[in-house]
């Protein structure tokens, strides 16, 4: 299953609908980050730790039956 959101929210107001931006221009504060910062290392930690992976089981045919 994949899915997008419908729905941006700032500061209490709908900024994107639908894929199509609502805000108004001057909305909003622009924050700079440095690339590469803690926070994604460990998100990037994270997905791998709880992405899906095959079970090895032995003594089942691969028919099923």
């Amino acid at each position: 299953m994949t899915a997008l959101p419908r729905f941006t929210l700032t500061r209490g107001k709908v900024a994107v609908e639908e894929g199509t931006v609502k805000a108004e221009p001057g909305h909003g504060k622009f924050i700079a980050r440095p690339p590469n910062a803690p926070v994604n290392t460990a998100f990037s930690t994270w997905k791998e730790l709880v992405a899906p992976r095959a079970v090895a089981r032995s003594g089942i045919p691969a028919s099923g039956v």
